[in-house]
């Protein structure tokens, strides 16, 4: 008995001995990475070949409405208002038709704008646009063949007794978008290049219940009356 005695002792001091279990600890939590927003791009004004003529206008230059507000930074046109003044006109600074609105843009009038009274404040009557930088919304500019005009918009009419241009119509509750290609029977010999013929020589947008005619080389053409 005495020697089962000492093996319990023994069996005893060793579980007091003994180190306790660890706890297994929770795992550690991951640490959130917080992402950096990215930097709102700055606003810029559109370059030329970006602008789209629409039946509604060009740009934020939207017919039947006045030019909008825009910073000058961002405005792709700004009042001009001695720009009609000539030596040859009789008009004054304030005077209706002695001002214009100058396009933003190193190109000469790549586009010209047409307010009602030629006067700050009032609706944009029409756009004319004469450069090849200036394209529609469906891939039509000056230089482009009748045929691509007539394939980009099925539709199309064509208004009569032009001479020097052929005015292609597209009607819109918007506005009216027109293309003026050139006439080779309408036009004096010589008068247009060889590639010039049967190819869009001038576009315009038109502000609703606006009338349509030939603008190229007329004296309706441009933002200034003289």
């Amino acid at each position: 008995m005495l020697f089962a005695g000492v093996i319990t002792a023994a069996v005893i001091a060793l579980d007091a001995c003994a180190s306790p279990s660890e706890t297994p600890s929770s795992p550690s939590p991951t640490p959130t990475v917080s992402s950096t927003p990215s930097p709102t791009a700055e606003p810029v004004r559109p370059t030329l070949d970006e602008l789209r003529l629409t039946a509604d206008g060009l740009g934020d230059l939207v017919v039947g409405e006045p030019v909008p507000e825009t910073p000058p930074d961002l405005a792709i046109v700004a009042f001009d208002p001695r720009g009609c003044i000539s030596e040859e006109s009789t008009l004054v600074e304030g005077e209706p038709g002695a001002g214009f609105w100058r396009p933003s843009y190193p190109e000469d009038r790549p586009f010209q704008v047409v307010t009602e009274g030629r006067v700050q404040g009032t609706p944009i009557i029409n756009i004319q646009v004469g450069s090849e930088s200036v394209l529609t919304d469906t891939g039509i500019g000056i230089g482009s063949g009748v045929d691509e005009v007539l394939a980009a918009y099925p539709g199309i009419t064509v208004m009569p007794g032009a001479l020097l241009t052929l005015v292609y119509v597209v009607e819109a509750p918007e506005g009216t978008l027109a293309f003026e290609i050139a006439n080779p029977a309408g036009s004096p010999e010589g008068y247009w290049e060889p590639e010039q013929l049967n190819t869009v020589a001038y576009m315009v947008a038109y502000a609703p219940g606006q009338s349509v005619s030939a603008v190229y080389a007329t004296d309706t053409a441009g933002a200034c009356t003289v």
